[in-house]
């Protein structure tokens, strides 16, 4: 192992958390993830000496950390840490220089070899452009980009990094992160406190999740970043999806989060994907939904379960079963209206239709003339929407219909602080 915590314990006044251990071999990119509070800059800095842990042991390379000088670790560990020492007043080159102190033997005179690793290093990261600058000319997320070249420059096994893509661009903290990855293929071991749990989960290879209570989950990530552990540490429910590219877990928030108010009950009739935009913004108005007879596999379907929605399923490529219309029949009942999104009909899903007359209030989304080029059963879904229009259904705009049922279906409303 380059790196082990041995039951340690850290805090400052108080302990945050204890009895943690773990090891880090080479190679690896490690990933500290967690909500704010959780101790992951505290374990960091301990790691590095900045803050000795309270109780336990640090190693590294199977040495106790604080049998270390300082010359000594600064030849084996580089620390980009979240708040550097001051170095405004410094050009970036210069910053990039003070990474070779430590091998020049206290001498302080550096050597053709090491201008060349500081030339390499400010190329590796991006930073070149900013020779003969002052970091205080230079914008935030340019000072990471020295800040990382410095480290680089220390030529280090393991790499300690605290948010180092703070300030930066989303390009740059890709890229970064990438450089990040790719030295750990070559060897070099790296530590890193983020806050973006998308990066973290695409480039790191190993994460360790805190929560309030500590350590709740050390892993690859795809056994880290699951909807039971996001939850466990961040207390709010997320999607966990799988990219499509790399394989690599990735999240999105739930819209139980988003939901804006409680309504009435509403059943939305939809079917391949007509539902997109329905059921998400009808889900975040506040209405208590229901969703079918839809078959499974379609896109509305995948919708209305990944938000929890009661679903009526019908198998795969199938007619609607007889018992299938009698459940919609059923939450139609229920129902304070139906939405009807429009959709292709054909004799396979012609009783989505057939239920329609025991709505008390029913919405068509399109028109008619754009049915009757979606109807595939000889003018039978057509006719039974000539009937239901003529019994007092009406055919709105999305937006229309969003405005409509806001204003049928009021909430309390939201007062602001002052108002009478």
């Amino acid at each position: 192992m380059i790196l082990e915590a041995e039951e340690i314990s850290c805090g400052y006044k108080k302990e945050i958390f204890g009895n943690l251990s773990f090891g880090v071999r080479p190679g690896e990119f490690i990933g500290v993830i967690g909500p704010n509070g959780c101790g992951k800059s505290t374990l960091l800095k301990a790691l590095y000496g900045y803050h000795p842990p309270l109780k336990g042991c640090i190693k590294v390379l199977g040495k106790a950390l604080s049998s270390y000088t300082g010359s000594q670790l600064a030849r084996v560990m580089a620390v980009m840490p979240q708040d550097p020492p001051e170095d405004s007043s410094f050009r970036a080159e210069e910053v990039v220089a003070f990474a070779r102190h430590p091998f020049t033997n206290g001498l302080g005179w550096l050597g053709k070899e090491d201008e060349k690793i500081i030339e390499e290093a400010m190329l590796f990261a991006g930073a070149s452009g900013f020779k003969g600058r002052l970091m205080s000319e230079l914008s935030g997320g340019e000072r990471q980009r020295v800040r990382f070249a410095r480290a680089i420059a220390q030529s280090p096994r393991l790499l300690l990094l605290d948010e180092p893509t703070t300030h930066m661009d989303l390009n740059r903290q890709l890229e970064l992160l990438d450089l990040t990855a790719r030295i750990c293929r070559e060897g070099v071991t790296a530590v890193a406190v983020l806050h973006d749990l998308n990066q973290a989960a695409q480039f790191c290879s190993r994460l360790l999740l805190f929560s309030s209570q500590g350590l709740l989950a050390d892993g690859v990530p795809r056994r880290v970043i699951t909807e039971e552990n996001l939850a466990a540490s961040f207390g709010v429910p997320v999607q966990v999806c799988l990219h499509p590219q790399s394989g690599s877990p990735y999240l999105l928030p739930r819209l139980t989060i988003n939901r804006r108010a409680k309504r009435g009950r509403l059943h939305v009739v939809a079917g391949g994907g007509s539902g997109k935009n329905l059921i998400p913004e009808l889900y975040r108005m506040g209405f208590e939904l229901s969703v079918g007879v839809v078959n499974a596999l379609d896109s509305d379907a995948e919708l209305a379960s990944s938000l929890g929605i009661p679903l009526i399923l019908e198998a795969p490529f199938s007619a609607i079963s007889l018992e299938n219309s009698q459940l919609l029949r059923e939450q139609i009942a229920c129902a304070e209206a139906v939405v009807v999104a429009l959709t292709e009909y054909g004799e396979g899903n012609l009783p989505n239709l057939e239920a329609l007359s025991g709505a008390r209030k029913l919405f068509f989304t399109g028109s008619l003339e754009a049915i009757e080029k979606h109807d595939h059963t000889g003018g039978k879904a057509a006719n039974l929407y000539a009937e239901l229009l003529e019994g007092g259904a009406s055919f709105l705009t999305e937006e229309d219909l969003f405005s409509t049922l806001a204003k049928e279906h009021r909430t309390v409303e939201l007062r602001l602080f002052g108002e009478d």
